[in-house]
């Protein structure tokens, strides 16, 4: 069970499954999947990836079996259909064993362990390199991670500094605020505010706001982007930045 706060949290399964799921405490990585958790401390960490294994069964049973189906056909010492059929068995046999199976990988200090896991999407990925991110700070400060930016009217800025939350239209029409990280930035400023002025970009702190924040795929072959699903704490705001003009 976690023994401190929660950082994020990834689903392996189904959303909210408990029994399978990724979570980072402040001090700790637990893998739970089905049902069975793994505690590994921070600073043991040394990296989480996701890779491919190599069924070795598969692989090794159709390396022998291959050959001698070839064999056997060779010398017509079977009935043809049927080694024929086993000879295209053998063949997926060392396929699906080339192929092999995903895996997340926890990296420690020499050694690593593999949970199997069925989905690999960008939502994983993003997870993992925010991880990676977070036990990368040094020991005994407190941990920091990249911004979070927000791009908003200045005259909405101007309203919600007189409030403790920011709650744009967008989240009660879409239930979620939209964000982007540093990389995102010039797309979402060229798509959705080209030709505007008098805007705020706001730099946020992903470890201090109070509503969940979840990466979700929006475009196909892009990056998943960050959406914070309830209102935004002002004291998770690092700074407020005028752009004149895009």
């Amino acid at each position: 069970m976690p023994t401190s706060l929660p950082v994020a949290v990834y689903y392996l399964g189904r959303e909210n499954d408990i029994n399978n799921r990724c979570l980072l405490t402040q001090s700790n990585l637990f893998i739970t999947r089905k049902g069975k958790t793994t505690q590994y401390p921070l600073s043991e960490i040394r990296l989480l990836s996701i890779n491919r294994r190599k069924m070795m069964l598969p692989l090794i049973a159709g390396g022998i079996f291959a050959p001698l189906s070839v064999i056997a056909i060779a010398k017509n010492l079977f009935v043809p259909w049927a080694i024929l059929s086993w000879l295209l068995l053998n063949l997926l046999l060392l396929y699906f064993g080339w192929q092999g199976y995903s895996v997340l990988t926890v990296e420690l200090h020499g050694t690593h362990h593999d949970f199997p896991i069925k989905f690999r999407g960008s939502n994983l990925y993003a997870f993992a390199d925010f991880v990676n991110e977070y036990v990368r700070q040094p020991p005994g400060k407190s941990r920091q991670v990249s911004d979070l930016y927000h791009i908003m009217p200045l005259k909405e800025w101007t309203s919600a500094q007189k409030e403790k939350h920011y709650a744009p239209t967008s989240l009660s029409k879409e239930g979620f605020i939209h964000l982007s990280t540093r990389e995102q930035l010039p797309l979402v400023l060229e798509r959705y505010f080209k030709g505007q002025t008098d805007l705020v970009l706001l730099h946020i702190d992903p470890l201090k706001v109070t509503a969940a924040l979840k990466f979700e795929s929006v475009y196909p072959h892009q990056a998943p982007y960050p959406h914070l699903y309830g209102p935004l704490n002002l004291d998770a705001i690092i700074k407020a930045e005028r752009i004149a003009s895009t």
